[in-house]
């Protein structure tokens, strides 16, 4: 008998959780099963993290029938609330019958419908780009190594369980530009277009435990449409036939195909004969023709300029709490960046009130630019914001907009003072290096969070302005003491510390007035 290699998600632990306090490891049946018992999950690659909290608020609809795009949002918010207050967790028959239709399409490595990946590659795509490429913080190719010691003269496999979630991430975040050449009928290209999620920065309801995430995460499935048309909603693993790549990529027809149906990269993984590990992928591009528009229900939209919506960036330096008014206030004309909250964190407002009180928001962020650099990725979480929305809590919602924009107003003025204290001192080219600046950030971004998060917790939201003036004229100082001990040092210190407290421009408001909070 000729044995297989085989990686049943469903049943296999590599989901890593936190059950009782302590770190486990359970496959797909066991985490719906347990749902309840389960406090939070703990995938320790942020990207692979959004990704999969896509793919279970996915089956989440399945299993609950909070999928069905018949339903109108009263409808459906309250059959959402009667499970949610539900002490058992999902329904077990549920849970089973799920996976029991779709058992074979959860396998990693199935001879024929591997989960998320394309078997037609094991053809058209001749070349294996080694299992370095699957992992963003490996090196591959010709780049350096910085933070291990894989290269592609050291393939070292990679556990059945960390490819997925590695193929997951490239999914989701993917590099766009050059891939492996893939040859479909006489098209042969080596070039794809960047993953769904590539450099955003993306939010997510977290209750008291998985449960409650899993269905504080949902959105109706209506308002997942794309356009007016409705497509099949289907997950990848739920289509009788693989896309074709050089046709039209699916368009969402719900909730389901649009958290996990959108991937620009086609991929398959290259295991082991025992199928306990990974030994190389192939990674190449999934369609030909481009994307359609759809304004994911976990990010940040923003509107330019010229008036087109698009999702705000991930920056690895800078701090949750700065993104803190986007997620308590809806769109506001008065602040500048026109930013609307995450429609996930809109439609969680319709939640039983005692769960308002408690849930949290967790922040996955891969920064990274629109075609090949990935710089750094993080997660963080806030305390329970979602009883300081506008729509329960104007006075805090304005609060907190307000105390943002008098952080990032008094930062400006510091670093305008800086500048100008370091050309009169130097001398030098005002557009040259200046050590004063990110020396100033370092000690100012920290604190500010500090003084943020007392004003918010004081509610003195009328001391802002002068409590992070206070706070730059303490960082200019620090940073400039050294030059103020010369006299030229101290000249060109002292004629520009004024700025400080002067602003050179009116700074901009998030909300116009009280009122309009």
């Amino acid at each position: 008998m000729i044995h297989r290699p085989s990686f049943d998600l469903t049943t296999e632990p590599w989901l890593p959780v936190i059950r009782r306090g302590s770190l486990d490891e359970v496959g797909l049946r066991e985490l719906f099963r347990a749902a309840h018992d389960i406090e939070d999950l703990a995938i320790p690659v942020p990207p692979a993290a959004s990704g999969i909290w896509r793919i279970l608020y996915a089956i989440t609809a399945r299993i609950t029938g909070l999928d069905d795009t018949d339903l109108d949002f009263r409808t459906w918010s309250r059959r959402r609330n009667d499970l949610i207050t539900s002490p058992h967790g999902f329904d077990q028959r549920a849970v089973e019958e799920y996976f029991d239709r779709w058992a074979a399409r959860f396998d990693l490595f199935h001879p024929e419908r591997p989960w998320l990946q394309d078997p037609r590659l094991a053809t058209q795509c001749e070349k294996d780009a080694g299992v370095n490429k699957l992992v963003f913080s490996r090196s591959s190719g010709n780049n350096h190594v910085w933070f291990d010691h894989h290269h592609d003269q050291h393939l070292a496999p990679l556990p059945a369980k960390e490819a997925a979630w590695h193929l997951v991430a490239q999914l989701y975040y993917g590099a766009a530009g050059r891939c492996s050449t893939r040859r479909v009928g006489t098209t042969s290209q080596a070039n794809t277009q960047a993953g769904p999620l590539r450099g955003t920065l993306s939010f997510h309801p977290v209750g008291e435990d998985l449960f409650q995430s899993l269905l504080a995460g949902l959105v109706h499935p209506r308002t997942s449409r794309s356009d007016g048309q409705s497509p099949p909603d289907l997950a990848p693993w739920e289509t009788d036939e693989l896309p074709d790549p050089l046709g039209i990529p699916p368009r969402p027809g719900g909730l389901v195909s649009a958290l996990t149906n959108r991937a620009r990269h086609a991929l398959l993984l290259t295991p082991t004969p025992d199928g306990g590990q990974v030994s190389g992928a192939r990674l190449t591009w999934a369609f030909r023709h481009p994307a359609g528009e759809f304004e994911d229900p976990y990010l940040i939209h923003q509107v330019a300029t010229s008036g087109a919506v698009y999702a705000r960036t991930a920056d690895g330096h800078r701090a949750l709490w700065r993104d803190l008014d986007a997620l308590v206030n809806e769109e506001n004309e008065a602040d500048p960046r026109k930013a609307s909250r995450p429609r996930v964190l809109r439609e969680a407002l319709n939640l039983p009130l005692q769960m308002l009180e408690v849930i949290r928001v967790r922040a996955f962020g891969f920064d990274q630019d629109r075609q090949s650099k990935d710089n750094t990725w993080f997660t963080a979480i806030t305390p329970p914001i979602l009883k300081w929305a506008k729509e329960r809590d104007p006075d805090m919602a304005y609060g907190i907009a307000r105390a943002r924009v008098a952080a990032e107003e008094a930062q400006r003025r510091l670093a305008e003072a800086l500048r100008k204290a370091w050309r009169d001192y130097s001398r030098r080219d005002p557009k040259g290096p200046n050590p004063w600046i990110p020396a100033a950030d370092s000690r100012y971004w920290p604190r500010a969070e500090r003084v943020f998060w007392q004003v918010i917790d004081q509610r003195a939201f009328d001391q802002v302005d002068q409590a992070f003036t206070r706070l730059a004229l303490e960082v200019y100082e620090e940073v400039t003491d050294m030059t103020c001990r010369q006299p030229r040092g101290a000249r060109a210190v002292y004629r520009h510390r004024p700025g400080l407290f002067s602003p050179t421009r009116k700074p901009a408001a998030p909300i116009a007035t009280r009122g309009a909070a």
